[in-house]
Order: C-alpha cells, then sequence, then structure tokens
C-alpha cells in the first residue's frame, strides 16, 4: 500500500513547500528544513493530507470487491500511520452498483453509494445473458452487456454526477466499466482519474503477448483486441428506449454551473473507437493494475508504447487481510 500511495500521491511529500516558488525536482520526497515539529503545526500537516477519494466501479462481485478492498487499505492506511510529516488520511467512497456492490463496501466498513443497476440481478434474470454464460459466447455476452448498459447508462450518469458533487473528491479512481463517466467527472471538477483494472484486459490492442477470451487465431490478435476496447465505448452515443445517450446526457449534464464543460472541451471517447483506442494506449495519468508481477511479470511485455508502460503499474492483487478475511466468512459473507 505504501508503494501504492507514492505512485497515486507523489505531490503530497512537498505539499508543505507550497510557498517556495522555487521548487527542486530532488526536493520530492526529502524532509523539508521548512517543516515545523511543534502539536500546533503538525495537526495542521495533518490536516492538509487529508483526501478524499472517490471509488468508481460496476459490476459483479469479481468486479467490485477488489475496488473496495483498495478502498479499505486506502482507509487503514492513514489511521494506521504514526509519522505525521507522512501521514495520508483517506476519506474513502464507493459509487457502484445497488444491492451487491453497495453491500460489499459496506462489509469493509466503507461508504458507499448504489448509481448503478443490480448487476447479479442481471446476470440470472436475462435469457440472453443466461444463455451467453451457459454457451461461453463472449460475443453475446458483450453484445448483451452493452445493449443494457447503453438503456440504463444515460439516466445513471445523473445520480453518478449528484454523487460526485455532493462528496467532491480529490481523486477519482475508476474500473474499465466506469471509466468514460468518471473522466468525464474528473475533467468537470478539475481532479485526476486514475485508471484501474484487474488483469491483461487494460493493455489488449497493445501488446502482442496478449490474448482475448474470443479465441480468436494468432493471426486476428490484433483486430479482436481492438474489438474488445473499442467496444467499451458502444453504449456511449447508442440511443435508451428514451432516445438518451450517455454521450448526450454528459454533454447536457455538464454544460452549466460552476463545474461546466465547454463544448469545444473534448471528452475521452467522443471521436469514436479509433481515437479512443489511442487514448488509452496514451493514458493522461497513471493507470494501477491488481496483477501480481511475480505470476505475469511486467517485463514480458516487451512491446507496450512508451507513455503506457511508464505511467502503469502493476499492483499486485487488492484484497483485504486475513483476518477480516476470516471475520466476513465467521458472518456468513
Amino acid at each position: 500500500m505504501a508503494l501504492l500511495i507514492d505512485r497515486v500521491f507523489p505531490e503530497q511529500k512537498i505539499e508543505s513547500m507550497a510557498n517556495d516558488d522555487k521548487r527542486d525536482d530532488a526536493a520530492i520526497g526529502a524532509a523539508p528544513a521548512a517543516l515545523a515539529t511543534t502539536t500546533a503545526e503538525s495537526s495542521a500537516i495533518k490536516e492538509r493530507r487529508k483526501m478524499k477519494v472517490l471509488i468508481c466501479c460496476f459490476g459483479s462481485r469479481g468486479d467490485v470487491q477488489p475496488f473496495a478492498s483498495l478502498g479499505r487499505g486506502l482507509q487503514d492506511y492513514g489511521s494506521s500511520s504514526s509519522n505525521t510529516k507522512d501521514m495520508f488520511e483517506f476519506d474513502v467512497l464507493g459509487m457502484t452498483n445497488v444491492n451487491d456492490g453497495v453491500s460489499i463496501f459496506h462489509s469493509l466498513d466503507l461508504k458507499a453509494e448504489g448509481v448503478h443497476f443490480d448487476m447479479a440481478e442481471f446476470l440470472r434474470e436475462n435469457p440472453e445473458m443466461k444463455k451467453a454464460m451457459e454457451t461461453g459466447n463472449a460475443i453475446q455476452f458483450g453484445m448483451t452487456m452493452s445493449k443494457e448498459f447503453g438503456n440504463k447508462f444515460p439516466k445513471e450518469f445523473v445520480q453518478q454526477w449528484n454523487v460526485a458533487k455532493e462528496f467532491s473528491p480529490d481523486i477519482i479512481i475508476s474500473s474499465t466499466l466506469t471509466f468514460l463517466q468518471a473522466s468525464a467527472i474528473g475533467q468537470a471538477l478539475r481532479i485526476p482519474v486514475i485508471h484501474g483494472d484487474l488483469g491483461m484486459f487494460s493493455f489488449l490492442p497493445i501488446s502482442k503477448h496478449t490474448n482475448t477470451e474470443l479465441h480468436e487465431p494468432g493471426w486476428l490478435h490484433k483486430p479482436a483486441s481492438f474489438v474488445c476496447v473499442s467496444g467499451i465505448i458502444m453504449p456511449y452515443k447508442m440511443k435508451n428506449d428514451d432516445g438518451d445517450t450517455l454521450y448526450g446526457t454528459i454533454r447536457n449534464e455538464l454544460s452549466t454551473g460552476p463545474h461546466a464543460i465547454l463544448e469545444t472541451e473534448h471528452l475521452l471517447g467522443q471521436d469514436g473507437p479509433g481515437q479512443f483506442v489511442r487514448e488509452w494506449m496514451n493514458p493522461l495519468t497513471i493507470g494501477l493494475f491488481a496483477i501480481s508481477n511475480s505470476v505475469l511479470p511486467k517485463s514480458k511485455f516487451d512491446d507496450l508504447p512508451t507513455l503506457y508502460n511508464e505511467r502503469t503499474y502493476w499492483t499486485g492483487n487488492w484484497y483485504v487481510p486475513k483476518s477480516i478475511q476470516e471475520d466476513l466468512a465467521a458472518k456468513g459473507d
């Protein structure tokens, strides 16, 4: 967790030097001489280091639980540190699907708001989804999911935006399934959005060493990978039953008020699948991927674009300590 903190929040290391206009990069990480040691001043430093983190995630238990574990780790990190100068206190809010998603966050003593439809119920009850899972048809699975996203996402974004405004986060960590919406919210609030993901899917269109779940022959790998990632924006401009699109709703909701995004400002994904994949391959912020470097070394992927390689980190898997797992199991979780 300490390594993750260093990657995500390096600017906090020199926050106490805010009045010094002549910062030296070499000073990052060093304890500035200006730091005071009195109790009152230490309290002020501690107060400045509080940070509100909005975690946007959505999906089945396997999609949500790792992000809840990450949130619990951030929350526990600040409360367990005894070094005031390196103290980070995180106020974490999960923004996820109703019922199952919210309950997962609550089980780890984290705040959560349900803004997405009940994914567990959808997987259980939708005939097309049941058939896709029974037959292992990844294409049918993806198409059915995209159709549901396109129908539900426009209305859900209104809830997402209201929750985000009220919480007023300092940073957003978002899964792939919510990345378009989270990016727009971060753009409106003028805060960074960190892309988080749980596996190799994150760099499918980038490396020749990855494989999709479409079981394509090797010579079709690149096109299949492109389709997988570009497919994320399928619901973006898909009209729902009311004739609304996610893109149109985002533009409408974020067009006025103190956080307005100008019509001339670019939104992630607005220029179609090709540009979206290019933006995916050249991220503006860092990416955190719950991949074990011991099991799947990042060094194996020797053809990653330079910017992507520099800004992505294999953090290891995200899970809570064994003591919490045992406590949850004892409660029937």
